[in-house]
């Protein structure tokens, strides 16, 4: 019998209390977590090691949420992750063209552990 590899998960957030928030649930959860808070760190992440799911937050610096899935989803292995698109109120209107380039779900923010599982979980991602 060949050992069970752990998920990987990439959280990219510009807001360390999500990233933490959701890491620590993720890491309880037996995900081998990342943390990343701009665009341009996780595509390097993502060329080092595509992770299995991506936690993407909407608006961010250097490289904005809809833009770094555009990139990811080009890559090798850009289409594999899941993607779970997380917008602000103010970014809703986001939430259409995630999905229309490739996010699995979209989560709005602020969001709690349980609907981050229940997304998991309809993503097939857990």
């Amino acid at each position: 019998m060949t050992p069970h590899r752990a998920k990987t998960c990439l959280i990219i957030d510009r807001g360390a209390d999500t990233r933490s928030s959701s890491g620590e649930f993720l890491d309880r959860h037996h995900f081998n977590v990342r943390q990343v808070s701009d665009g341009v760190q996780a595509m390097a992440v993502c060329r080092a090691a595509m992770p299995d799911i991506i936690l993407l937050d909407s608006s961010m610096t250097k490289l904005g949420g809809l833009e770094f899935l555009r990139h990811l989803r080009r890559t090798t292995s850009g289409n594999r992750p899941v993607v779970l698109f997380c917008a602000a109120p103010e970014d809703a209107r986001q939430v259409g063209a995630a999905i229309a380039q490739g996010a699995s779900e979209c989560l709005m923010k602020p969001y709690d552990s349980d609907l981050l599982n229940f997304k998991l979980k309809k993503s097939g991602a857990v």
